[in-house]
């Protein structure tokens, strides 16, 4: 990708010396700031700006690396066809009219790839603005003008808007809201896309914190394992727009209806530690705070300096409502506080309202001082200062106070309300000295919320040397790949568990169906480490008795058909019995009435099971994404799949570190941690039962949906066990 960021000359295909058109004014910023040799092409010929002009880039006596096209879509083949014909490796099309048009503009824009991926060459666009890199003066967006007099930053940002990548853009440099490295408007991605430039990004040295607006992401899977490398490096902040549910989609099974597409994107980011944002405002915020901040150092115990009481107040609710805490101040701190600043009388703890201090020393000694007796106390993680500015507050030196905070290492944030002079000349103050202040208590606690959320993360980023649980470490000799990622108690080595399996799904296809009985189900799950119930499939009452003394009772009963997908909704399952006549009766029961509620379906026997002992009932499942490929979902069992909705997900292959956040993340997780006297469940069980799951997805890709429901859980040490279970093939 660096001849698209880096070139060393460039040809603008659509020049102009017309002031209205854009190819005049990506002539003009070229001009102001680019280091290297431009080429205006122009049919006309003529001198643009003072540059000789050519008719063709097949006319330039010199190579090119990159050109950028901007004229009438249906003159952008041709012009394609002639860069790859000079071998210019990359083209930008800033031109309308392709993909976001319709079938006809589809049908056009992939006749420009095709010509180009014929020729060699790299297509970013159509329909956006371009790319700007202020490390070398590269501005190719005709939005964007005189802006040679920029300083570069730290942050790289990537639109999928090209007219709101040009105005973002304008905002965060004459607002200097932060300094930026890049800018990628990548419009309709008909070649290169968000994995391509997040993967350049990611090593580029200049960039250190990346902010995305992303409508689609075209490849999930390559997404995910791109963005796990890049997390672990640097932070990413992403808004994602398509949050709206499209509808319910039609499943077989229930986890299939648990997991929305905008459930999955909420997933993949949580996993790959994503700070997730809902508008462009919150962009800004975050990615400016992230680009200021020592992120890594921060934690959820906060202090608060303030000027206000009543803000202090509204800051500690915020806090608590954002996952946060109100840091415990050491005696050490608050005594400190009291023989340096504070009356005898006065509170000195946290929130720390300092206006009693205010009223024995000047302004900017109480802040000082508070600031520094307040990051010293190693129980505290963050600050944020609060102040009011008025005629008669006191005269403060805020970048000096900036500073001061600065030199703690920990992430300090401020608001700044009152008369809007101060807001103004405080925050820019503050910002100078290295602390961003924020014209909303939310939004400062917002973006704390969002670094201890990134710092949390990167705490469990590497498990056995694996970034997210995405990438394998390279193996040693002898040592099998499946090791990093479960630890299955299946002994099968994994040719013959696979033969085993693929035998069931043979059977199955060749039965012309798709859906696995419930035996056929948890034969699967066995060869995958998972525990099961005992069963037997019987065909008649006497062999139900046998299987019943064999097993123990008390026994439950099921009817075994692939075309009753929920047994007991049709009266084909008895729990409890406990005799051979409960199994006699049973057995002719569940016959009947499955043959009455569906007369149509085929009936394979009847399971007789082992009636498991009372645990925690939770489901785990399986589904596949168009995008994300196999997604895994965990909740809560039997009624409360409905009634709770509890359902995290995540996206294989899932290491033990993202099983447990999973478990974490789920409303029943205070059950399983044990309550009212139940004794805490076998997580660890729950874990691999998990990561088992994400194993089985990526290998059995003929898995389309797997529900085990209910997933009985027993106290710590003693295992999981899964009662029932459907599969559903592609």
């Amino acid at each position: 990708m660096d001849f698209f960021f880096e070139p060393r000359s460039i040809a603008i295909i659509g020049a102009s010396s017309n002031p209205k058109k854009g190819g005049y004014a990506i002539v003009q910023n070229l001009l102001s700031s680019f280091r290297g040799k431009i080429f205006p092409i122009n049919p006309k010929g003529e001198e643009i700006l003072g540059l000789k002009s050519y008719a063709s880039v097949l006319d330039v006596p010199e190579e090119i690396d990159l050109a950028v096209v901007i004229v009438k879509a249906e003159d952008v083949p041709a012009a394609v066809t002639q860069c790859a014909q000079k071998g210019v490796r990359g083209v930008v099309i800033e031109s309308a009219g392709f993909a976001e048009i319709g079938d006809a503009g589809r049908d056009l824009q992939e006749k420009v790839v095709e010509i180009a991926r014929a020729g060699g060459t790299r297509i970013w666009g159509p329909n956006c603005t371009g790319i700007a890199n202020f490390e070398c003066g590269l501005v190719t967006s005709y939005i964007v003008r005189n802006l040679s007099e920029i300083r570069r930053g730290n942050v790289s940002f990537v639109s999928q808007s090209g007219m709101m990548a040009g105005a973002l853009l304008l905002q965060i440099v004459t607002s200097d809201i932060f300094r930026v490295s890049k800018s990628c408007a990548i419009g309709n991605k008909a070649d290169v896309d968000e994995c391509d430039i997040l993967e350049y990004l990611a090593r580029d040295s200049s960039t250190e914190v990346i902010a995305m607006y992303l409508e689609s992401v075209k490849d999930g899977r390559r997404f995910m394992k791109i963005a796990a490398e890049a997390s672990r490096l640097k932070p990413l902040v992403v808004l994602k727009s398509g949050r709206t549910a499209r509808g319910a989609k039609a499943s077989l099974s229930h986890t299939g209806s648990m997991a929305g597409d905008d459930k999955i994107v909420e997933a993949a980011f949580r996993q790959l530690g994503i700070t997730r944002v809902h508008d462009f405002a919150e962009l800004m915020d975050v990615a400016r705070a992230f680009s200021y901040l020592p992120f890594r150092s921060a934690g959820d115990r906060v202090a608060i300096v303030t000027i206000t009481g009543g803000g202090g107040v509204v800051a500690t609710d915020l806090l608590e409502s954002n996952g946060l805490t109100l840091a415990q101040l050491s005696s050490e701190t608050e005594a400190k506080l009291r023989a340096e600043l504070f009356p005898t009388w006065a509170p000195a703890g946290n929130p720390l309202d300092v206006w009693p201090a205010r009223e024995r020393f000047p302004l900017q000694k109480v802040l000082d001082d508070s600031v520094r007796i307040l990051l010293a106390d190693e129980g505290v993680d963050d600050l944020i200062i609060l102040l009011l500015g008025y005629t008669g507050a006191g005269d403060a030196d805020m970048e000096q106070l900036g500073r001061l905070a600065s030199s703690f290492g920990k992430p300090v944030v401020a608001w700044v309300g009152g008369d809007v002079r101060f807001v103004q000349e405080w925050g820019e103050a503050l910002k100078r000295g290295g602390v961003p202040a924020y014209r909303e208590i939310s939004t400062a606690v917002r973006v704390l919320r969002a670094m201890n959320e990134y710092a949390e993360w990167l705490k469990g980023a590497l498990v056995d040397g694996v970034p997210g649980g995405l990438t394998l470490r390279a193996l040693s000799e002898g040592e099998d790949k499946t090791d990093l990622e479960v630890k299955s108690n299946t002994h099968l080595p994994p040719s013959e568990q696979n033969m085993r399996v693929g035998a069931v799904f043979e059977r199955v296809r060749q039965q012309d169906r798709r859906t696995l009985t419930e035996e056929e189900a948890k034969l699967v799950l066995s060869e995958y480490g998972i525990p099961v119930a005992k069963s037997v499939l019987v065909t008649s009452a006497d062999a139900a008795v046998g299987a019943a003394r064999q097993i123990g009772y008390p026994v439950v009963l099921k009817v075994v058909s692939p075309d009753i997908l929920h047994k007991s909704d049709v009266g084909g399952v008895r729990v409890g019995v406990r005799d051979e006549t409960e199994v006699r009766t049973a057995y002719e029961e569940i016959l009947a009435s499955a043959a009455k509620a569906m007369p149509s379906a085929s009936i394979h026997g009847v399971s007789v099971q082992e009636m498991l002992p009372p645990g925690t009932e939770v489901i785990v499942g399986l589904s596949r994404d168009r995008q994300f490929g196999p997604v895994v979902a965990f909740g809560l069992g039997g009624v409360f799949v409905e009634v709770l909705a509890d359902a995290v997900l995540g996206i294989p292959p899932l290491s033990e570190v993202d099983a447990e956040r999973m478990i974490r993340q789920s409303k029943g997780y205070a059950i399983l941690r044990g309550t009212r006297g139940r004794p805490p469940a076998d997580v660890e069980a729950i874990k691999r039962a998990l990561v088992s799951i994400s194993r089985l997805a990526l290998e059995l890709g003929e898995v389309e949906q797997l529900d085990i429901n209910p997933l009985i859980v027993y106290e710590a040490g003693h295992g999981v066990r899964a009662a029932d279970a459907l599969i559903v093939l592609s």
